[in-house]
């Protein structure tokens, strides 16, 4: 399996990772740890396990909704800014949408609108888990990289970030 099922291909992991600085084309191993999120996808925890670069540990999303990954596995990462083999909605290779890459830029860094890296949120007079929100980030970046042709409404109201990345 090709790591183009995770952002850490996405250009903007460069520059929010610093373990991920070594620069576009490096290779290494990393196992995936937990998943936290809804409709198999990310939030995705991984440590760095191996090779030329040590990626340190570090949390992503899935980019092909085609792909599949499990606890405990380890594969081979390379770092670059598009899908290698393409997906269900691109091209071969598939080029990282640029709106993905900022969404996952915010994601690091904390700023993302109406999304807690640490618990439960209020959002439209409801309150959303952690899971939650991570299950809508996932289908906005599925809808950006056009694995999914719609965003479900209820999906899209459990985080700003839908509404973040298509106000881009």
């Amino acid at each position: 399996m090709n790591l183009k099922t995770v952002i850490v291909g996405a250009a903007c992991a460069l520059t929010a990772v610093p373990a991920l600085a070594a620069g576009n084309g490096d290779m290494g191993e990393i196992t995936l740890n937990s998943v936290l999120g809804r409709f198999g996808g990310g939030e995705f925890s991984w440590t760095g396990s191996g090779g030329p670069t040590a990626f340190g540990t570090f949390t992503s999303f899935c980019l092909e909704l085609n792909e599949g990954v499990s606890p405990g596995s380890e594969y081979k990462a390379t770092i670059n800014d598009e899908a290698i083999l393409g997906g269900a909605g691109g091209p071969s290779p598939d080029p990282l949408d640029s709106k993905t890459a900022a969404l996952y830029q915010a994601f690091v860094n904390g700023s993302l609108a109406n999304y807690s890296n640490t618990g439960s949120i209020s959002f439209n007079s409801q309150t959303y888990s952690r899971q939650d929100q991570a299950g809508a980030l996932q289908m906005t970046i599925w809808f950006l990289e056009q694995e999914v042709t719609s965003l479900d409404a209820v999906t899209a109201g459990r985080t700003g970030a839908a509404n973040q990345a298509l106000a881009d």
